[in-house]
């Protein structure tokens, strides 16, 4: 493999935390925000990000990026998960079951089913997008207490947030205290 340089120095970015493939662009997380290629890499334009409207006094840099079924997750240093829906264009913040200033590290998704965060200190979250919109409905802590040998199979204890009542395939047991 023969590798060349493709953003540039001239930009402010010092570190590119991802670089994501959606559809026709590339995007690049740094920590100078987030920036989008149209050419392939020959040219970067700095999108607003999450959006100049945005009410929150400092800047929020991406760290990790995912792309499912047609829309754009960027996880953030202590603002969580924001999402868009047109390339990159406007951002929605979609926090739901995490704490407002959750260090996203990054993403995985099972297709278009489940999406899942990593967080700084060892901790995994889990929300499923099972709707037409890929909208991540609330995010479910899966501790980090198990162990187990390859190929063995594991019962897994969630933590439910931010969920008003089970979806009808998930079975619910109540503890007396």
């Amino acid at each position: 493999l023969e590798f060349r340089r493709v953003l540039f120095r001239s930009t402010l970015a010092r570190r590119v935390n991802h670089v994501l493939r959606e559809r026709t662009a590339l995007f690049a997380a740094t920590d100078a925000g987030l920036y989008r290629s149209l050419s392939n890499g020959l040219t970067w334009a700095r999108m607003n990000f999450p959006d100049s409207a945005s009410a929150l006094k400092e800047i929020i840099m991406p760290q990790s990026l995912l792309s499912v079924g047609g829309a754009l997750y960027a996880g953030t240093d202590a603002h969580g998960v924001w999402r868009s829906l047109d390339d990159g264009l406007s951002w929605q913040k979609v926090n739901a079951g995490l704490a407002e200033d959750a260090d996203v590290t990054s993403f995985a998704a099972t297709g278009t089913t489940d999406l899942y965060i990593g967080l700084h200190g060892n901790v995994i979250f889990r929300s499923s997008l099972q709707s037409s919109d890929n909208v991540a409905r609330a995010f479910i802590e899966i501790p980090d207490t198990l162990s187990a040998k390859p190929g063995e199979n594991v019962v897994i204890p969630i933590i439910l947030r931010s969920i008003q009542s089970p979806p009808p395939n998930v079975q619910t047991r109540s503890e007396e205290h």
